[in-house]
């Protein structure tokens, strides 16, 4: 009956890494209110020259020079901190603004002079570390650490940066003599893998041309849709620019989506619609940022499901093609995006027609005898258009990250107009709330608007006093327009 699951044969060799989320959680009830020597609590001291900025995130953390008696657990978050700025500090994305000259886990650090030669200021960027509350660090290889194009080699950067890690975390934790504990293993919390469809016509290459809303298919299974309709997070469908924003006057397809996000999501998005930054590493990476991506984002149940926990049975397990397959067709079978220019191999594993002969089905374990062409027919289920929904493209991305990439090289004037426009645009957005006039819908049209833009600039000249409550004053400011528009209108009225 080998037959039966003909359709669900799925290639391989075109995924790569386009994220990896792993875990290392210390044993909380082990290390629960236990004393320790002058030499540990020396050993895990250390200064963070931005506590203040850094503390805004982990509210839950101690100050890393300070230790508090009443925590039974003050230790053990202390030596956290360490362990995410030594880290950071060794895998270079430290901002180079920050000074670490005067820290004292600089000392620790000369024992790994030999591996840290191994690794270049690019090799590691894309590797992000938080703490998590329950006693345990979050490593994050985003998608702009990975540098190849096959999976093979992602696996080789992983497993190299994951090695000093590792020795890292097992140093520290050898270096306190009353934790009595066996080194904690990485689990695996969420997986990335991807593919490229090409806009560019090339030799043994399958060619995406035009990619729309209307030939875009969202498969899901049974239970996987019964579960999406029910989220109210989740909402399948496209993202779009305006045609506004497009010389052509057409809407612009930059993306779909079908799933929920931390269980099982897959996005196929524009690349070129992406941001700057992520242009450039596509260009480094593959050569060309001319093609769409199709990424699966598989949470902690489905890669259980698959057998995938530990990040060091994985970085082995990943290299047989048969575990990969099996993986890629378990995400597809519970949701996939399927588009204009997919092959027949890859629609095929979608369809329930099942459209073969006894004589097909048998060759279908000679692949020298049965083609593509005996498979003519197919119907495949997708998620109905009425339960899709279309997304207007949002560029707070783009901006923010020109902002914090390149906001330095801005002019005073510059910023000024850009507050200007912001502002403009808050008034804008903000007059649908209690203004729903046509007449009325454009800003030209507010003259409280404009006198508020016209008095920006002395606004912010004025404001050269940390003691002058900047947000508090903007917010009135706001308040005082809204007021102002609602005033006028009854005055008409």
């Amino acid at each position: 009956m080998a037959y039966k699951y003909y359709h669900k044969i799925v290639q391989h060799d075109t995924y790569f890494l386009d994220g990896l989320y792993i875990n290392w959680a210390l044993p909380s009830k082990l290390l629960y209110n236990l004393q320790y020597s002058k030499t540990s609590r020396e050993f895990i001291a250390h200064k963070v020259p931005t506590w203040n900025k850094y503390k805004k995130h982990y509210d839950f953390l101690p100050s890393p020079s300070t230790f508090d008696s009443s925590d039974p657990y003050s230790f053990v978050k202390v030596f956290l901190s360490f362990c995410k700025t030594t880290i950071e500090s060794e895998l270079n994305i430290i901002s180079k603004n920050q000074n670490i000259k005067d820290t004292h886990f600089l000392e620790s650090l000369i024992k790994f002079k030999n591996i840290k030669k191994e690794f270049g200021s690019g090799f590691t960027r894309g590797v992000r570390i938080h703490i998590g509350k329950n006693h345990n660090l979050k490593i994050y290889f985003d998608g702009k650490f990975f540098k190849h194009d096959s999976l093979k080699k992602d696996l080789n950067q992983v497993q190299e940066v994951v090695t000093l890690i590792d020795t890292l975390l097992s140093t520290f934790i050898f270096n306190i003599p009353e934790w009595e504990i066996d080194k904690p293993r990485f689990t695996i919390f969420q997986l990335h893998l991807a593919e490229n469809l090409y806009k560019e016509r090339k030799l043994g290459r399958q060619y995406y041309g035009e990619v729309t809303r209307k030939n875009a298919l969202y498969p899901a299974s049974k239970k996987m849709k019964e579960q999406i309709l029910k989220d109210s997070r989740s909402k399948p469908g496209s993202w779009e620019i305006p045609k506004e924003f497009n010389p052509l006057g057409t809407e612009i397809v930059s993306g779909f989506n079908n799933g929920i996000k931390g269980k099982l999501y897959v996005n196929c998005y524009d690349k070129q619609q992406d941001t700057a930054e992520g242009r450039r590493h596509a260009l480094v990476r593959f050569g060309t940022d001319k093609f769409w991506r199709r990424e699966f984002q598989i949470g902690t149940k489905k890669l259980e499901s698959v057998k995938v926990k530990f990040l060091g049975e994985f970085l082995v397990q990943m290299r047989c093609s048969h575990f990969l397959s099996n993986i890629i067709r378990k995400c597809r079978i519970s949701v996939d995006i399927i588009v204009n220019g997919d092959s027949k191999k890859y629609l095929r594993f979608h369809d329930k027609m099942e459209y073969l002969s006894k004589k097909d089905k048998r060759d279908i374990d000679n692949p020298l005898r049965f083609h593509n062409k005996k498979f003519t027919r197919m119907k495949i289920d997708s998620i109905g258009h009425d339960q899709l929904s279309v997304k207007p493209y949002n560029p707070y991305n783009n901006i923010s990250g020109n902002l914090k990439n390149h906001g330095d090289q801005l002019l005073p004037n510059q910023i000024i107009h850009i507050a200007q426009m912001c502002i403009a645009q808050v008034l804008q957005n903000s007059r649908s709330e209690y203004d729903h006039s046509p007449n009325n819908s454009t800003l030209n049209n507010h003259m409280e608007g404009l006198e508020l833009i016209k008095n920006l600039e002395k606004f912010m000249s004025n404001f050269n006093s940390y003691d002058t409550d900047f947000l508090s004053t903007y917010n009135q400011l706001l308040i005082d327009t809204a007021t102002k528009g609602n005033a006028s209108a009854t005055a008409e009225i």
